[in-house]
C-alpha cells in the first residue's frame, strides 16, 4: 500500500489489517487502485471496520461499500457529520440495504447482480461432472503447448496493445473499458496486485490483472487474442490456483453482463451471485424518542391507569391481571412479527418488481417513458415502504407501553 494513501481516523496497519480479516469488493477498495485515484479511508480499528470516499467530478461525495460488521453505522454518520450536498454509495449489497431501511432515505439508481467464484470450495483436480467442460478446455491448452507465468515490465508494451484490442472489441458489445495506460500502471506500484498471462511459442494470447488482499480478490481486467486452444481457461485455471495458494476465498468477476461471458464464468464452479445497488442522496434519519414514565407517584400511577383504558378501548381486551397483560403483549408481537415478514417479503420483492436498468437499451427511443416508469415504481414502493413502518413503530410503542405498565406493578 502507498505510504501517501489518506487515512483518517487510523493507522495503515488498522486498515491492513480490517482489509485482510473482512471479506470485501476488492477492486473498490483495493490500496494501489484507491492511491490512484484521490480515495480517502476513514478506519475504525477497535471496531474493525473502515470507509472509503472521494468526491467526484461532480462535486457529489462517493462512497464505496463499508467494510466490516458495523460498517453502515459508520457511514451513516460520517454523512451525517460531513453534510455533503450530494452523495453517491455504490455496489451495496442487500444485507446493507436492509440496515438501512427505517435509519435513512435513499434513491436506488440501479441493481445488478456480481458474480463471485469461490476459491475455497474450487477442486484444482476438476474432478466431477460439473467441471467436464473446464477438464476438457485445460487438457486441450495443455496439449497446445501453452505457458503460463506472471507478466514483468517488459510485457507491458505487449499488453497494452492487446488491451486495446480488446477495449476495441468490448465497446461494440456495449461495454466501457479503462484506458490501458490506467490498468497497466498498477503491477509497477507492486503490492497485492499482479498480472498474469499465457503465451505460446513466445507470443501472449491472454492476460489477466488481478488485485488481491486478505481473503477477497477481483479480476480487474481479462483480455485474449482470438485463438482455438482455449488460452482464456487455461489462463484463468492457472490464476485460481496460484491465489489458492495466497489463501484467497473469494474472487469476484464483476457485474454480470451478457448470457456468453455469464455462461463462461459458469465454467468454474462453485460460483455466488449477490444482488447489489448503486444508492444516491442517502439522507440519515436521526429520530430520538425519549420515554419518560414514573409509575412510583400518584401522577404516574394516573398515567398507567389511562394507559390501561386506551388499550382497553382500542383492542377490545380488558386488562385486570398481568396474565391477560401479558397476552395481549403476545398478541401485539405476534402482529409485529407478522409485520417484519411483510416487510422483508416487499424489500425482496422490490427489485424484480422493478425495470432492470442493466437489460435497457439507452440508445432507443422509449428511453423517456422508461424512466417515468421506474421513478413512478419507486415513488409507489416508498410509500408502501414508509407506510408498513409507521405501523411497525406504532405497535412496538404500544408494547413498549405495556411492558411498562406491567413492571410498576410488580413493584
Amino acid at each position: 500500500m502507498d505510504d501517501s494513501f489518506p487515512i483518517e481516523g487510523g493507522t495503515r496497519a488498522e486498515l491492513e489489517e480490517i482489509l485482510s480479516s473482512n471479506r470485501h469488493f476488492g477492486h473498490f477498495v483495493h490500496p494501489v487502485a484507491l492511491a490512484s485515484e484521490g480515495v480517502t479511508a476513514v478506519v475504525d480499528g477497535d471496531r474493525n471496520r473502515a470507509i472509503f470516499y472521494k468526491k467526484g467530478d461532480d462535486g457529489a461525495v462517493e462512497y464505496y461499500p463499508p467494510i466490516g460488521r458495523d460498517a453502515i453505522p459508520m457511514l451513516l454518520n460520517h454523512i451525517k457529520d460531513t453534510k455533503p450536498e450530494e452523495n453517491r454509495v455504490s455496489r451495496l449489497e442487500l444485507a446493507g440495504l436492509q440496515l438501512l431501511d427505517g435509519k435513512a432515505d435513499y434513491v436506488i439508481d440501479r441493481s445488478y447482480t456480481v458474480i463471485t467464484n469461490r476459491l475455497d470450495k474450487f477442486d484444482p483436480q476438476l474432478e466431477g461432472p460439473q467441471y467436464k467442460r473446464l477438464r476438457s478446455d485445460v487438457g486441450r491448452a495443455a496439449r497446445e503447448g501453452l505457458v503460463f507465468s506472471t507478466a514483468t515490465k517488459d510485457d507491458v508494451d505487449k499488453i497494452g496493445k492487446l488491451y486495446s484490442l480488446w477495449k476495441i472489441f468490448m465497446k461494440k458489445r456495449g461495454k466501457e473499458l479503462k484506458e490501458a495506460d490506467r490498468i497497466l500502471e498498477r503491477p509497477i506500484a507492486a503490492g497485492h496486485y499482479q498480472i498474469f498471462k499465457v503465451e505460446k511459442d513466445g507470443e501472449i494470447l491472454a492476460a489477466a490483472g488481478v488485485g488481491f488482499f486478505g481473503e477477497s480478490a477481483f479480476m480487474d481486467f481479462r483480455i485474449n487474442e482470438y485463438n482455438t486452444c482455449r488460452a482464456s481457461e487455461f489462463l484463468d485455471y492457472r490464476i485460481f490456483i496460484e491465489l489458492r495458494k495466497r489463501g484467497v476465498k473469494f474472487l469476484e468477476r464483476g457485474v454480470e453482463f451478457g448470457t456468453g461471458l455469464t455462461d463462461y464464468k459458469a465454467k468454474f464452479p462453485p460460483i455466488e451471485t449477490r444482488t447489489c445497488c448503486d444508492l444516491s442522496n442517502v439522507k440519515p434519519l436521526y429520530i430520538t424518542r425519549t420515554w419518560r414514565r414514573i409509575y412510583s407517584t400518584a401522577a404516574g400511577l394516573l398515567l398507567v391507569i389511562g394507559l390501561f383504558s386506551n388499550i382497553k378501548y382500542q383492542y377490545g381486551i380488558g386488562i385486570e391481571s398481568k396474565k391477560t397483560t401479558k397476552k395481549l403483549e403476545m398478541v401485539l408481537a405476534g402482529r409485529e412479527k407478522a409485520l417484519k415478514e411483510k416487510i422483508q417479503e416487499v424489500f425482496l420483492s422490490r427489485l424484480q418488481l422493478a425495470p432492470e436498468p442493466k437489460k435497457f437499451d439507452p440508445s432507443c427511443d422509449d428511453w423517456e417513458s422508461w424512466k417515468r416508469l421506474r421513478d413512478t415504481y419507486w415513488a409507489e414502493y416508498k410509500k408502501r415502504r414508509e407506510a408498513l413502518y409507521k405501523e411497525w413503530e406504532d405497535l412496538r410503542n404500544v408494547i413498549s407501553d405495556i411492558s411498562d405498565a406491567r413492571n410498576s406493578l410488580d413493584d
